[in-house]
């Protein structure tokens, strides 16, 4: 990042170098089966909430949720509160007001993450713990109508792409 506070003109040459050797192979994390939810619009000042119909059968081992918000203005999101509620009526705060202070672009949500979403920085890209743990939802059903629950104080509009990535047993 470069801040030119004068408005003179100028270029940057930089360069990255990265070595990689094959002694350490890196395992990818198996978040689970990925289903996405249609894109949802998040009204200014009011409780918007977007579904996503499952009939997988099956018992939920471990639930993680990906999100992405796209938001009028950069202080929208310390405004926003976004809850999961499974078809089973347990509810999760992901996040509530003040504790996200900008962009969350494929942030996941996962308990076994090793930074919070509260005490970590803006961009919130990949893994993170929520406000409260997923493991609630651990031993439900993941078949039925699940729901992201956006409650926005201010006037900012946008919209919320959202999937749940679920690891599950056959019932």
């Amino acid at each position: 990042v470069v801040y030119n506070s004068q408005g003179f003109d100028g270029t940057v040459d930089w360069s990255l170098t990265i070595e990689t050797d094959s002694s350490t192979p890196y395992t990818p994390p198996n978040y689970g089966t990925e289903y996405t939810a249609s894109q949802m619009s998040v009204a200014g000042g009011a409780v918007s909430v977007g579904t996503l119909n499952m009939s997988n059968t099956g018992t939920i081992t471990d639930l993680n949720v990906k999100i992405s918000f796209h938001m009028s203005a950069y202080q929208a999101y310390e405004y926003l509160n976004l809850s999961l509620l499974s078809p089973s009526g347990t509810s999760v705060q992901l996040f509530g007001l003040d504790q996200v202070g900008g962009d969350t672009y494929q942030t996941i949500f996962d308990d076994e993450a090793f930074a919070y979403i509260i005490t970590s920085q803006s961009p919130y890209l990949g893994p993170h713990r929520g406000s409260n743990e997923l493991y609630d939802f651990d031993g439900e059903s993941i078949n039925g109508t699940w729901q992201m629950i956006i409650s926005n104080s201010q006037g900012f509009d946008g919209t919320l792409d959202w999937s749940l990535l679920v690891n599950s047993s056959l019932s």
